[in-house]
């Protein structure tokens, strides 16, 4: 498949990775973390915030930790997809994004991989690189497990798996 934008409603780098600026107590000025966070992560944090407790339905977790640079048990992956939504252009698809990879697969069976520190725009795939076989094969499993019943823990345990081939978790101060 080529490489194809089509705006926030993709698994794409443009799309994906959103900055976002924190200020306040216990936060280090001026500190830059690169931990995976969710949009969804922010109910829960004003929830902590506020002294509450999240319900254990909620899909996110409490950023606080991350923000502190306390953070235990980082994700090492976050689970994106497209419904069918006959509005927009392009294909439903279940995509798995690390700190280093995106891995998408479509519902009309095309796959794509993209290596982000080579190819920090993921403008090609490398779906059909026998060098990164390994690592698509790993990707299918696992996107396949957290595909199937994905929701509130199991979602968080198949966020938590062990790490992929290649990946590291790391926070820059």
């Amino acid at each position: 498949m080529v490489w194809r934008p089509w705006g926030k409603n993709t698994a794409y780098e443009g799309a994906t990775n959103v900055p976002m600026f924190v200020r306040g107590p216990e936060i280090r000025a001026r500190s830059t973390m690169t931990e995976l966070v969710l949009s969804n992560d922010l109910a829960p944090t004003f929830v902590q915030i506020a002294g509450g407790t999240t319900p254990s339905f909620v899909d996110g977790r409490s950023l606080l930790p991350v923000w502190r640079g306390n953070n235990p048990t980082s994700r090492t992956a976050i689970m994106n997809e497209r419904p069918l939504d006959d509005s927009k252009p392009g294909p439903p698809y279940h995509a798995l994004i690390t700190q280093q990879y995106t891995y998408v697969e479509f519902d009309t069976g095309e796959m794509e991989l993209y290596d982000r520190t080579r190819d920090p725009y993921g403008l090609q795939s490398k779906h059909n690189d026998v060098d990164y076989a390994e690592t698509m094969a790993a990707f299918s499993l696992r996107l396949r497990a957290a595909v199937e019943g994905c929701e509130a823990e199991t979602c968080r345990t198949a966020e938590n798996a062990p790490p992929l081939p290649g990946q590291t978790l790391s926070t820059t101060p």
